[in-house]
């Protein structure tokens, strides 16, 4: 045996001293459960090898037939992860399906875990907001191209009222391209272009765009988005409490724009690459699994919302 085969035995070796004692027990104990308790259930496959399916289903049955606890649920989501590292083989609690179950989950067992989460912003409603605003009234129409801009584009607060007329361009198919030269998600600076597609509706971006751009051209005004948050949110109480919504004003933000924007894409069926893309969400599940233009992303979703 050479050195080098020597030296990779005894690293590899070092598996075993990465987790705690009690860890690797409670981990074999899990995966010991779990293959007995599958074959236990009517119409279960092989509990090996692992599958999101097949967790999804052991862990409903210890849910339900079980009356397990969460937190005891929890342990056995790391032993199937554990397991996976240690055979080298894809996480199968890291796919969308698995994920979107485990959210699920939680929130019945453990109730909301973001009780202030705000509420997204309905196509009724940003149609309402639209159908008050006055085209001559300068601050209105700047208010309106942002709500629209921010609902279309996906757009964060912060990303929209840095925005001017250097970034935002119509393109020869009337399409709106907004290239954001920073944001949340992309602290170096990279930047990146989103595209919005004009709508036959009375809150579309491109028209109240259009609109804003005139009225301070005529007014003599400069191009700006710039204000503060509380300035925001003291704008958009104004324009809520004018029209019918079903919650209290206090659950609706800038970022309701955003989230109500996606909600409304993923109603109507845009797909999920689709709508992180144009959101510019990060996900090692889009990157490993789809290839979406940006322009045909921006395209798919404001056709849909």
């Amino acid at each position: 045996m050479t050195d080098f085969d020597e030296l990779l035995l005894t690293a590899l070796g070092m598996n075993e001293h990465s987790l705690a004692p009690k860890s690797q027990l409670m981990y074999c104990t899990c995966i010991s459960i779990y293959e007995k308790k599958m074959k236990n259930i009517s119409g279960a496959p092989d509990p090996m090898p692992l599958s999101d399916k097949k967790c999804m289903v052991f862990i409903e049955f210890m849910r339900t037939k079980q009356n397990s606890a969460y937190n005891y649920l929890r342990n056995f989501m790391a032993a199937f992860a554990n397991h996976c590292a240690n055979n080298n083989i894809e996480d199968v609690t890291k796919t969308n399906q698995f994920k979107i179950y485990k959210k699920g989950i939680k929130r019945i067992m453990k109730g909301d875990a973001v009780p202030n989460s705000k509420l997204p912003i309905t196509p009724l409603m940003i149609k309402s907001i639209a159908a008050m605003i006055n085209p001559e009234d300068i601050l209105a129409v700047r208010d309106m191209t942002m709500y629209a801009l921010m609902f279309y584009g996906f757009l964060r607060f912060s990303e929209c009222r840095v925005l001017d007329q250097t970034v935002i361009q119509f393109e020869k198919d009337h399409k709106l391209k907004i290239t954001i030269r920073n944001s949340k998600t992309d602290q170096t600076g990279v930047g990146a272009s989103i595209y919005i597609s004009p709508r036959e509706t009375n809150y579309c971006a491109c028209k109240w765009y259009r609109r804003y751009s005139q009225i301070i051209h005529d007014n003599g005004i400069d191009f700006s988005f710039e204000m503060t948050p509380t300035t925001f949110q003291k704008r958009l109480k104004f324009y809520l409490q004018k029209i019918p919504i079903d919650e209290a004003i206090k659950k609706y933000s800038s970022h309701s724009f955003r989230k109500g924007g996606a909600n409304t894409a993923a109603l109507n069926g845009v797909q999920d690459s689709h709508i992180k893309v144009h959101g510019r969400w990060k996900s090692h599940i889009y990157t490993k699994y789809t290839s979406v233009q940006m322009i045909e992303a921006g395209s798919t979703v404001t056709m849909a919302i």
